[in-house]
């Protein structure tokens, strides 16, 4: 969509010169034109993704589909530069040019859907795979923004945003369905393929999409709607045993005391989600509807952290609660004077079910004791909306300067509680530990400035402050400047802030004997220093970058002398590396590649230390290659492949293990296989394969040193082999 329209602009100017036939020139600047990105989320106004105060991948419906592609997680890994993301088996945590913080749920990169902050405040979170609840078919782009974003959306962007953008009507069928399944063999506790025949696990989706057009005389009206349901059922995966004497963990363990064997439905994710959208004329209304179901093979660090093994969907798993709603108003008042105004109202309800034949471990002392199964269930809930108001002017009326400004304001509610009931299927209610709740309010203006100095110097400038009810104001600055060197050559240096505030989780959440609140928790900070030069040769594309990033006041779990932790601010890294890319389209053949080299240090308790989970070095090569028709119409051919570097395991400085535990180079391959059938029948096969089976991140009981530190931690297995067939048909 973005390059129809490009060429459409550009056949408009050719034609008004009266030129009839273009030259040499002419011909590498429309080259140039077409292969250039435009890009709204860093900004949040349109501009040249080279012109943009960061470093940015645009990521069209087209390369999802080509590339099969099927989560955001899958995205970055696949096609962008940057970012990064690692599967523990439970939800996709993404990290950012080396710095990958485990634990988060995601809520330090900003997701971005339609412009409508799909972070919630009770602990942040952002998915990054299914749980994101929206139908790929309905995704028109996504842009990945590196770097912190804090100067226009505020907290959670502080490695980066995601800006998801849906289709328009007139890019949908009436109706379109697509079916799509995957198969993956049963795995050995080392990662190895045990079976290719039996313990088999899959996974299913239907969606369904349509886009609706009426233009009358007086009136435009548009409608975009799309609804999915995934099933994913876990192929088994077999756990070494570990020793955890005095423990019970449930008739599936191999014995009293021990932890381990084979899971055989432990593992599993349902996934139902509406979209729509209405828009008349220069009103818009949105509604997202989704729930996030999923049940995790291990107990954890984070996720599931106690409890049974392999127990059931029915009795376990964690379940997300979503309801967004917005109303858009946005219109040009003048030449030079846009308006938005928008209303948003959110409903987001978190629970988690874990079962426990072991109520000794796992049951409060203050709550009645007993020794008969129980159930325990987690909930947090938030709900928030606010109105924000938005300009921008023109001064000049010929884009070269341009001010954006606004204020977000909003208000939000938050609790939580704990829960312990007597059966595991149907009891009573023992008794409930740690609840509260919490009202904030937020308010916060922003401004930035588009300045074209020259007709090679441009600069972007702007600042945010964010007070809220539960810290002191927050300024989030961001300054970056362009200049165009050489014909299609641009230095681009950056300089930017921003910060996470704490979230309810972190400073008010009360698990007596686990979690103690610390309401005098404050925001988390990051400075980034960005200098990059990027280069265009026809369709050609270059980019080379350094970059330091300074984190501050990192909310760390810390464990007190009375017992359990609390989160205080007591952690900082230190972050500098390079990242560089390439791509070229030469007729029926694309192919490019990205890497990006850190260097990452925190701050530890015995000094700077390698940072968990997170790699230093990674990156990815693709080909897309597209014959034209054939035996089969319009067919593609795309293999891409994601590397990523040594990492060490998220319980690496748990203790004096008796070697650092750490994960070798994950290679994956990826080939894909996309065509139509007939006209309105298209299909995509895909497989994916990985080189080894292990990621870094420890399960079982055994998160500290065991046995007198001899033996190291086991650590979840990666899905080696995965297969996927899928048709999509458009009335």
């Amino acid at each position: 969509m973005i390059r129809a329209t490009a060429t459409c602009s550009v056949l408009a100017l050719l034609l008004a010169s009266g030129t009839a036939h273009a030259d040499d020139d002419d011909a590498d600047d429309l080259e140039a034109l077409l292969s250039s990105n435009v890009v709204s989320g860093a900004s949040r106004t349109a501009e040249k993704s080279d012109d943009a105060p960061a470093t940015t991948t645009t990521i069209t419906a087209d390369d999802l589909r080509r590339f099969g592609v099927r989560t955001l997680g899958e995205a970055v890994n696949f096609l962008a530069i940057g970012m990064v993301s690692q599967d523990p088996l439970h939800s996709i945590e993404m990290g950012s040019r080396g710095v990958l913080l485990s634990g988060d749920y995601g809520n330090h990169v900003l997701v971005v859907l339609d412009g409508h902050i799909m972070n919630e405040p009770w602990n942040g979170t952002a998915y990054f795979e299914q749980g994101l609840g929206v139908p790929i078919e309905l995704i028109d782009h996504v842009e990945v923004i590196v770097g912190p974003g804090s100067v226009l959306y505020g907290s959670y962007a502080m490695l980066g945003v995601f800006n998801v953008t849906t289709k328009r009507a007139k890019d949908l069928p009436a109706l379109g369905i697509t079916a799509e399944g995957t198969l993956s063999p049963a795995q050995n506790a080392d990662g190895s393929i045990a079976s290719m025949s039996s313990g088999l696990g899959a996974s299913g989706r239907i969606s369904a999409v349509s886009g609706l057009t009426l233009d009358s005389p007086s009136h435009r009206i548009e409608f975009v709607a799309g609804a999915e349901l995934y099933k994913h059922q876990g192929q088994d995966l077999t756990f070494a045993p570990q020793q955890a004497d005095g423990r019970n963990f449930g008739p599936r363990a191999p014995g009293d005391g021990m932890w381990g064997g084979t899971a055989k439905q432990s593992w599993w994710t349902e996934v139902p989600s509406v979209y729509a959208r209405l828009t008349v004329d220069d009103v818009e209304a949105f509604v997202r509807w989704a729930e996030y179901n999923r049940g995790t093979p291990f107990s954890s660090a984070f996720g599931q952290t106690s409890g049974n093994f392999d127990q059931s969907k029915s009795t376990a798993g964690e379940h997300d609660d979503w309801l967004n709603l917005e109303l858009k108003f946005q219109r040009r008042l003048t030449e030079q004077f846009r308006f938005l105004a928008r209303a948003y109202a959110d409903v987001y309800q978190y629970r988690m079910d874990t079962p426990s034949s072991d109520p000794r471990f796992d049951v409060p002392w203050s709550l009645p004791q007993s020794t008969a199964e129980v159930s325990m269930e987690q909930r947090g809930r938030s709900t928030w909306g606010g109105v924000e108001l938005q300009g921008s002017y023109d001064w000049l009326g010929d884009g070269r300067h341009q001010t954006l400004f606004g204020v977000d304001t909003r208000v939000r509610r938050l609790g939580n509680s704990n829960d312990y009931y007597d059966n595991l299927y149907a009891g009573h209610l023992v008794g409930s530990v740690g609840s509260g709740s919490a009202t904030e309010w937020l308010a916060a203006p922003y401004v930035q400035h588009r300045a074209a100095l020259t007709d090679t110097v441009s600069l972007n400038a702007g600042a945010r402050v964010d007070a809220q009810t539960s810290f002191d104001p927050k300024i989030s600055p961001r300054a970056a400047l362009v200049w165009r060197a050489v014909k299609d050559g641009v230095l681009k240096a950056v300089y930017s802030e921003a910060f996470r505030s704490p979230s309810y989780y972190e400073r008010l959440f009360n698990w007596p004997g686990s979690l103690t609140p610390n309401p005098a928790l404050k925001p988390e900070t990051v400075r980034s220093g960005d200098l990059s030069w990027e280069q265009r040769i026809g369709t050609k594309r270059g980019l080379i970058g350094v970059f330091y990033q300074r984190f501050e006041s990192l909310s760390t779990f810390t464990s007190l002398d009375s017992g359990g932790g609390q989160f205080q601010n007591a952690g900082s890294i230190d972050n500098f590396g390079a990242n560089a890319s390439f791509e070229e389209t030469a007729g029926k053949l694309r192919y490019g590649g990205n890497v990006t080299v850190a260097s990452t240090v925190r701050a530890g308790a015995n000094g700077d230390e390698r940072l968990p989970v997170a790699p230093s070095v990674y990156g990815n090569m693709r080909v897309l290659y597209m014959p034209g028709e054939s035996v089969w119409s319009n067919p593609a051919f795309a293999l891409a492949s994601s590397i990523v570097g040594p990492r060490l395991a998220n319980v690496a400085y748990n203790g004096a293990w008796p070697t650092r535990p750490e994960v070798p180079t994950q290679v994956e391959l990826r080939g894909t296989f996309t065509g139509t059938l007939r006209k309105g029948l298209d299909y995509r096969l895909m497989a994916n394969y990985a080189f080894k089976g292990q990621n870094p991140y420890a399960i079982g009981p055994t998160q500290t040193p065991a046995d007198g530190g001899t033996v190291n931690p086991s650590l979840v297995q990666v899905n080696r082999l995965l297969v996927l067939a899928g048709l999509q048909y458009a009335f």
